[in-house]
């Protein structure tokens, strides 16, 4: 990191963090742009033709996919890599209530102040890395541009990346970017399952994207559904309170930051049931492991 600490104050101080977003989210443009079109390439030349009026043609609609799910598999599989490990090494990954940094209090036990360390390098990559990403995503979504266009969740995605982005930027605004990363890192457990395992159906190799789709389901369940509404909505609501009094935006804060929160769990609970109901027509129904959010079956 002592590379990006250098790029860090070679910029103008003022205004500093918007430069790195713009440097960010025009990097992951350029990035997702190469990354796609040479998943399109390797699509025309390698997935399974179908017929169509005797001819052997690409399914182009598919190649587009191929591109589209290379890339989130690359940046996903990449953010959480570089997150965990960044993250892991803190003290605050296993206990809950170091993500708020550190209240001293007075000998009755009232809060007096409250202090939390300098956000380090990594962290601070690792926040600006999924603010482009999801900034970019946003206006990728909101062009219909892509294949989330067809997904039945459209509007909900929309108001996750929305949400996430608030997120993101109001923690580190109220510099309580521990509980940020802890969010993020527990959302970016999932996502690699499933862009692997649309890539192996998209190729035919059904039985391994059936194993993907499953370990996507359980992944999403036990991040999404367990870890992140007992470790970071308990702490968010209970170990905070010592907050309040000490400044007086905070209370603001809580509330607001709290409500996102929920959001994103409600959000996450509306997922499940589209992931439970793709599993259920396998299991029942004996058909295809597929993106149960999407309104196209070869997802």
């Amino acid at each position: 990191m002592e590379l990006y600490q250098t790029l860090l104050n070679s910029l103008p101080q003022k205004h500093v963090e918007f430069q790195v977003f713009a440097l960010f989210t025009v990097a992951l443009l350029l990035l997702q742009w190469t990354i796609e079109s040479a998943g399109r390439c390797f699509g025309r030349s390698f997935l399974p033709k179908k017929d169509l009026k005797d001819n052997k043609v690409t399914n182009e609609k598919q190649v587009q996919k191929v591109g589209e799910s290379l890339w989130r598999l690359s940046f996903y599989t990449s953010a959480l890599t570089f997150g965990y490990f960044s993250v892991s090494s803190k003290e605050f990954y296993r206990d809950a209530r170091k993500m708020w940094g550190v209240i001293e209090k007075d000998s009755s036990g009232h809060p007096v102040k409250w202090d939390m360390p300098d956000i380090t390098p990594d962290l601070h990559f690792y926040y600006f890395l999924e603010l482009a990403f999801y900034s970019a995503a946003t206006l990728h979504h909101v062009t219909k541009s892509s294949a989330a266009s067809n997904n039945k969740d459209y509007w909900v995605m929309l108001l996750h990346h929305a949400s996430t982005i608030m997120l993101i930027v109001s923690s580190y605004y109220f510099n309580v970017y521990r509980v940020g990363v802890i969010v993020m890192l527990l959302h970016d457990w999932c996502d690699p399952f499933l862009e692997l395992a649309k890539l192996l159906k998209y190729f035919k190799l059904l039985d391994p994207s059936l194993a993907m789709f499953a370990t996507f389901g359980v992944v999403f369940h036990v991040t999404r559904l367990y870890f992140y509404p007992s470790f970071v909505i308990r702490s968010a609501l209970t170990d905070t309170l010592d907050h309040l009094p000490l400044d007086p935006a905070y209370p603001v804060f809580y509330f607001v930051a709290n409500g996102l929160l929920f959001v994103l769990l409600i959000l996450n609970g509306i997922w499940a049931a589209f992931i439970l109901k793709g599993f259920s027509k396998v299991l029942f129904q004996g058909g295809e492991a597929h993106d149960a959010r999407s309104d196209d079956e070869d997802d």
